[in-house]
């Protein structure tokens, strides 16, 4: 599995040879350039080879290591199966530089890269290995390369360690510590891991370089500290390494040994699961996001180790419970996260839920364009779609997506395969028009890409013949099938039916939008740019302004500009190209400073001078349709343009998102999409100025004037979001207003046109807090029932939710209701803390202190097996709490959960005493010695009414 091998927190930086001349040092940083930052690497070989044959000495060494580095950039970014090839020559461009006798301070840094491209080399084999079922002959000749880069890399290694352990202590050495040591021993143990892959199973190679591995990566642990990121990826790798033993166990027939090691693995991936965030640590967010990587991948390897190994409902399991928490924690997904989101999906395919299979693959193909990530999601929708029956609704958009991904990822077999199951679900559906022109184009183009042009020829006349008019790809279906049949005309000069052929194409080609109406063509080619300029703003959507990735999508939308700028006025596309031009530049916006004002100068260009020209004024309905559309979208993107500044920390434009959107619905009465989505910018701005009254003012006008409830819901979360702040940011918690966070949340959750479960049992919870815990109950008890079957509901969720409607139940003192859950609860987890202290006030009833001074006693179950069973619950609660304030080195009698199980005791005591003899005045013994310990009866810890009681009880 690949994972990062960045450990720590930055790059090494390489050293500079002081011997060799700066203009060299200048030609290898300019070749280094050419590679990791234009991928030119076959210009930046040249420049090095035009310098190392007149070089010498130092200069020759220093441009030597160049080439090898640049080797091993190329080689990371080859193409999947050219991959273990160019590593191959890269570490023999590598072994070779360090058989020269370079400088020390260059051979340190060849040795660390060459442990690095090792470790991409194992990566690489993984990967391969997991995908192909190589030959005994092409798994032999792995061996031998692999032999030689491992062994070369480990050499240099050993070196590294070795030097570095006799350095004598002071800057140098810790200059060096992160920069040379740590890698090589973490590099080191990962050669043994890879090393050990390659050999069959049963061979003792495999099991002598497992154990080497694992002991390394033990050893490595322990020394960046177990709880670090480096520490925890290595017990990650060390679970990975369990798994190849358990192999060659299971290859000797040897079943014990290898469950222990499938044991072994699974303990490890699950300290990394539950142990990787602590939660009495407070962490910067680089660190979070750093553990939740390590995590991510813990529970990759953990399903992907259920799943191989026939235990399928684990594997569910936990993918659901990898899901819970991504939603929970908001985590930011690595590709071990997507890819957990794959196996997942795998699960769905192997229990025949196809639709929630495909939908999950389409989420992660269309996070990680461009991406190994996209074609492994690409091949998961194709599969579930291909597993699915005949008769099973499918979106075929997914299936098209999928198939168009596999196209663009030059995939051109999968794209083939792709499109002509599409094209056999497609026919007689309602989606052919969406589809199908676009289907037989992509189709057609994989054809001609795979060199069957005859095959690609037809597939173009046949998509255009059948969508002659799809504003898209008639006119491309048109084009292609004239290029193509004129190559054919061409191979057979004079033949009557090619000549013929052609020429049907031409017509094609002439009735078609570029053919014979160039202004439809100009607007659908427009459109065409916009739409890939969206694509490549979608795959820069994290990407810092300066990023490959955003200057691409900036390109495009210029692009997408130009060809909007080139409908003339006139055109009946005229006015709607305006407002286009301006939806490019707003989208600018994401990487851009200057596009923000360029947009809202475009909109308001076009509503403050270009609409009030009256000759600008549409003569025609199809006009005034445009005008009615065009301007309602123009006035909400131009009060858009002000939101986004604001919402991006400019918040002196929030007064102007209020200005901009006053009297909307009065300029656009017919816009109710438009007008919902301006009510909420106009709510989130009152909120962002503090405008209470007016906030809830703009929300009442949704709620009672007949707006989608998508937005209703949305305004609703936002004023719960707000009111939770306002509760929580003082000393004590403000009720009333956490009152109004539950009430907003609970109107969000009824109008959400797809409930779910988190936010109802966030509302229960806010119940609770504000005793309302009836209301809390209801809320429980529906959730739970509708919402029994949702794998995302994780099983530690539902535990809590059916904690929380106990706590419900019993804090209406009503143990009938929360008998039986508690017996359950009992028998699931009987060691649980909560559980136990719920189950005594079940069992034997709980004495409670009302406002007037009085004792209120609520009964339990209260027979005699009860009240034993509840005395051993109390008995391992407070030798529980007793551990804790050993373990803490404090006091017993500063910890809540002491006094709570003393209390529940002394009031089981007073009622056994009350049917049997032998209990009587125990429980004032018990108190009158709690008395001379602490005076205050826990006053100070848990407050007044607990010594209230205690008195009470005294008195009895």
């Amino acid at each position: 599995m690949l994972v990062s091998a960045a450990l720590f927190l930055a790059a090494p930086l390489l050293l500079q040879d002081p011997t060799a001349s700066a203009s060299v040092r200048r030609e290898a940083a300019f070749a280094r350039a050419l590679t990791t930052e234009l991928n030119f690497v076959d210009l930046a070989e040249a420049v090095l080879d035009k310098s190392i044959g007149s070089a010498s000495g130092a200069d020759r060494s220093v441009l030597l290591l160049a080439r090898c580095d640049i080797r091993k950039v190329a080689a990371q970014n080859a193409k999947r199966q050219e991959k273990l090839g160019a590593l191959a020559v890269a570490g023999q461009a590598y072994a070779e530089f360090l058989a020269s006798n370079p400088p020390s301070g260059l051979a340190t840094d060849a040795r660390v890269a060459l442990g690095e491209l090792a470790f991409y080399y194992g990566t690489a084999i993984a990967e391969h290995l997991e995908r192909n079922q190589p030959s005994e002959a092409e798994l032999a000749e792995m061996a031998q390369v692999a032999d030689t880069i491992f062994m070369a890399a480990k050499e240099g290694l050993d070196l590294i360690i070795s030097d570095w352990e006799n350095m004598t202590d002071g800057d140098e050495k810790d200059g060096l510590r992160y920069r040379a040591y740590f890698p090589s021993r973490f590099y080191k143990a990962q050669i043994y891991y890879y090393w050990g892959m390659i050999f069959p199973p049963e061979s003792l190679d495999r099991a002598d370089r497992i154990e080497k591995s694992l002991g390394l990566f033990e050893d490595f642990a322990m020394l960046v500290g177990e709880g670090s990121i480096a520490g925890l990826r290595a017990y990650r790798f060390m679970a990975d390494t369990y798994l190849l033993q358990a192999e060659t166990f299971t290859a000797k027939n040897e079943a014990d040994s290898a469950a222990t090691a499938l044991e072994d693995a699974e303990l490890f991936y699950l300290h990394i699961i539950e142990n990787s965030i602590p939660e009495d640590v407070e962490l910067l967010d680089a660190e979070i996001d750093g553990r939740r990587n390590v995590v991510q991948e813990a529970y990759l390897g953990l399903i992907k180790m259920y799943r191989k190994w026939g235990r399928e409902p684990e594997a569910l399991q936990q993918g659901a419970t990898f899901q819970t928490w991504v939603e929970d924690e908001n985590v930011l997904l690595v590709p071990a996260g997507y890819r957990c989101f794959l196996e997942v999906a795998r699960g769905f395919v192997n229990s025949g839920k196809f639709n929630d299979a495909i939908t999950i693959a389409e989420m992660v193909a269309s996070e990680n364009q461009g991406s190994v990530v996209q074609l492994e999601a690409n091949n998961m929708m194709s599969a579930a779609i291909a597993a699915a029956p005949a008769n099973e609704p499918i979106d075929l958009g997914i299936l098209y997506a999928a198939a168009e991904g596999a196209y663009w990822q030059k995939e051109f077999l999968k794209a083939r395969e792709g499109f002509l199951l599409l094209l056999g679900r497609l026919q007689g559906s309602r989606q052919a028009d969406d589809y199908g022109a676009g289907a037989y184009y992509f189709l057609g183009r994989a054809y001609t890409y795979l060199d069957q042009r005859l095959e690609a020829t037809v597939t173009h006349q046949i998509g255009f013949e059948l969508f002659p008019d799809d504003d898209d790809y008639a006119s491309k279906n048109a084009e292609a099938w004239m290029k193509l049949s004129e190559t054919l005309r061409s191979s057979a000069p004079g033949d009557a039916f090619l000549d013929q052929y052609w020429k049907t194409a031409v017509n094609a080609v002439a009735s078609s939008s570029s053919g014979g109406a160039p202004d439809q063509a100009r607007w659908t080619a427009a459109n065409s740019d916009y739409q890939q300029a969206k694509d490549k703003a979608k795959i820069a959507k994290r990407s810092p302004a300066g990023s490959i990735e955003a200057s691409q999508a900036l390109d495009a939308l210029d692009a997408a500009i130009q060809s909007y700028k080139g409908i003339k006025e006139g055109s009946r596309y005229f006015e709607k190209a305006k407002v286009q031009t301006g939806m490019c530049l707003f989208r600018k916006m994401a990487w851009d400073d200057q596009a923000s004002e360029e947009a809202f100068e475009y909109f308001e260009n076009y509503l403050e001078v270009y609409i009030p020209n009256p000759e600008n004024t549409p003569q025609d309905a199809r006009g005034r349709k445009t005008r009615k559309d065009a301007s309602a979208q123009a006035d909400f993107y131009r009060g858009q343009v002000r939101y986004k500044q604001a919402k991006e920390g400019d918040v002196a434009h929030w007064p102007e998102v209020l200005n901009l959107y006053n009297g909307f619905t009065e300029r656009h009465p017919d816009q109710k999409d438009y007008a919902a989505a301006a009510f909420v910018s106009v709510l989130e701005a009152h909120l962002a100025l503090g405008n209470e009254e007016q906030a809830i003012a703009t929300w009442e006008i949704l709620t009672k004037e007949g707006y989608p409830d998508s937005r209703i819901a949305q305004s609703s979360h936002y004023l719960y979001s707000w009111y939770l702040i306002r509760a929580e940011e003082g000393e004590e918690t403000d009720f009333d207003a956490l009152g109004k966070a539950a009430n907003y949340l609970g109107f969000a959750n009824s109008h959400v046109t797809r409930q779910n479960w988190q936010n109802l049992v966030k509302e229960a919870r806010l119940r609770l807090e504000l005793d309302e815990p009836s209301h809390a109950a209801d809320i429980l008890e529906k959730t739970l029932a509708k919402f029994a079957e949702d794998s995302t509901f994780s099983e530690l969720q539902r535990f809590h939710a059916r904690m929380d409607l106990v706590d419900a139940y019993l804090t209406q003192g009503n143990t009938a209701e929360a008998g039986p859950i508690i017996e359950k609860l009992l028998a699931e987890k009987p060691k649980n803390l909560r559980v136990m202290q719920a189950a005594v006030k079940v069992l034997a009833g709980w004495p409670v202190a009302t406002e007037t001074g009085r004792v209120k006693e609520i009964p339990g179950l209260d027979t005699t097996e009860d009240f034993t069973r509840a005395d051993k619950l109390l008995a391992d609660l407070t030798a529980l709490a007793e551990n804790a304030a050993k373990e803490q080195e404090v006091s017993k009698f500063s910890l809540p959960d002491y006094w709570n199980a003393r209390l529940q005791l002394a009031y089981l005591l007073y009622k056994r005493s009350k049917i049997d003899s032998a209990y009587k005045g125990k429980h004032v013994q018990l108190i009158e010695g709690l008395e001379r310990l602490a005076p205050d009866l826990g006053s100070s810890t848990v407050g007044p009414n607990t010594k209230k009681i205690f008195l009470w009880l005294k008195s009895k």
